[in-house]
């Protein structure tokens, strides 16, 4: 039998089994036992099912694979390239920031030296104290700086954060940062006391749902 026609077989009588299985009922110990060999010609044909797609899959896994590894490989140069450039980039947009911060500091210093030396000079001339008080503190009023030209273009930069968990902190992280969040979380917490519930016989847990079920396992033919 071909690739094909097997295939086509396969799928036959996986739809079969399916119907003949669904409308099967049980009210005796022969109907049952009748059941438990049809349970283990399930198991026969779901190996065959999956002996047939075995190799397919693995052809087409080793190819994507293969694919992703090229990927990869063309696509490294790309991002390290962008890596450096973008890294270079946002140094001199830190160095030019702080050049500019440095330069309104001493503008604004100067200002404070140039209104400390007008109000000196106004006393001299015998102003009015009031005023010569005035001018002085208009020395801590903010300077109005023309700043740099914006940086434009099309990278834009964001602030992050690298987190990791200290070694032998854990008992010191907060309860709330422990609590699921999102649905993956939830599965895991719910695979967790899955396991504990097998080990001590499905005791309750506080906060969960556990019912006891079973899963049938049948030797194949």
């Amino acid at each position: 039998m071909n690739d094909l026609s097997l295939g086509e077989s396969l799928q036959v009588r996986a739809s079969e089994i399916y119907n003949y299985c669904s409308s099967f009922f049980i009210s005796n110990d022969r109907d049952y036992q009748t059941a438990d060999a049809k349970a283990s010609e399930l198991n026969s044909l779901a190996k065959g099912i999956k002996e047939f797609w075995g190799p397919k899959k693995s052809k087409a896994y080793d190819l994507w694979k293969e694919l992703c590894q090229s990927e990869k490989d063309m696509l490294q140069p790309v991002q390290d390239a962008k890596k450096v450039l973008t890294s270079s980039m946002s140094a001199f947009a830190l160095q030019r920031a702080e050049v500019e911060r440095k330069r309104q500091e001493e503008l604004q210093a100067q200002h404070k030296v140039d209104m400390a030396l007008e109000a000196m000079s106004l006393d001299e001339e015998g102003a009015d104290p009031v005023v010569v008080q005035a001018v002085a503190e208009m020395g801590n009023d903010a300077v109005v700086v023309e700043a740099q030209p914006e940086l434009r273009g099309k990278t834009s930069f964001s602030i992050d954060y690298d987190v990791k968990v200290l070694t032998g902190m854990l008992n010191q992280i907060p309860v709330e940062l422990l609590l699921p969040t999102t649905p993956a979380m939830v599965k895991a917490l719910e695979a967790k006391v899955k396991k504990l519930a097998k080990l001590n016989g499905g005791q309750q847990v506080a906060g969960f749902s556990i019912v006891q079920t079973q899963t049938a396992r049948t030797r194949s033919a």
